[in-house]
């Protein structure tokens, strides 16, 4: 194959959605500051990983950790862990990520949900 012939790959990072423009009903709950874990719990998003992280973390400055999301969790979590097990609606989505301090995407594998971008918007700390 020559050189001329050989095809370069491109990068093109997905959009933020338009979640700002969603109406519904808000989380609400006051959690304290807390770092938020989103989205489905799918073994593919690396929990197991975050949680042995957080649990080796010597200081976390008051915040704890929001797991929100719908999905299955097998291991005991310490109590600065905060499950909120179910389907997330859009406006829940928003609020969730608007209120927290960070947004981790503890990923083993791609994402294309959109839900980096739009956080990037909002100007969290990833």
């Amino acid at each position: 194959m020559s050189q001329n012939s050989q095809q370069k790959g491109v990068v093109i990072l997905h959009p933020p959605f338009d979640f700002l423009s969603i109406s519904g009903a808000i989380d609400d709950e006051n959690y304290g500051p807390y770092a938020l874990f989103i989205g489905r719990i799918r073994q593919y998003k690396g929990l197991d990983q975050l949680l042995d992280a957080w649990t080796s973390l010597p200081a976390k400055n008051n915040l704890k950790l929001l797991i929100a999301g719908e999905g299955k969790i097998t291991r005991n979590l310490p109590g600065d862990v905060i499950i909120k097990n179910k389907w997330l609606e859009e406006a829940s989505v928003v609020s969730l990520i608007r209120n927290a301090e960070m947004v981790i995407f503890q990923y083993q594998e791609a994402s294309q949900s959109g839900l980096i971008q739009f956080a990037i918007s909002l100007g969290k700390k990833i």
